[in-house]
């Protein structure tokens, strides 16, 4: 099948399809004599489990975003706004040491 009866078939962008092949995550497949790729019908099921790797991946991001943004809340509601200068509000998000927030991906 053509990468984009795959895209279809599989919910996956065939650009996605295209850097999964170049990042090794997918095998290139053999091509047809007109030069188009020729994907075997197993290769929507690879895709599905590279989707779930990337929804993993994200989840993890997710969970490290909750983390810092309940660190954060906790600070805020710990610092008086009546006491604070301009310049005690940016301690607020200032990273702490040992926090996770500086390394959370937007």
């Amino acid at each position: 099948m053509r990468i984009g009866e795959l895209a279809t078939m599989s919910g996956v962008a065939a650009k996605t399809i295209r850097f999964y092949e170049q990042s090794g995550l997918m095998p290139e497949p053999p091509r047809t004599a007109g030069g188009y790729r020729d994907y075997p019908a197993h290769a929507a099921t690879r895709l599905t489990f590279i989707h779930l790797g990337d929804i993993d991946r994200r989840m993890a991001e997710l969970r490290k975003t909750r983390t810092a943004l309940k660190e954060l809340a906790q600070r805020a509601a710990a610092t008086d706004p009546a006491s604070c200068s301009d310049a005690d509000i940016c301690r607020i998000l200032s990273q702490p040491a040992g926090s996770i927030a500086g390394s959370v991906s937007p």
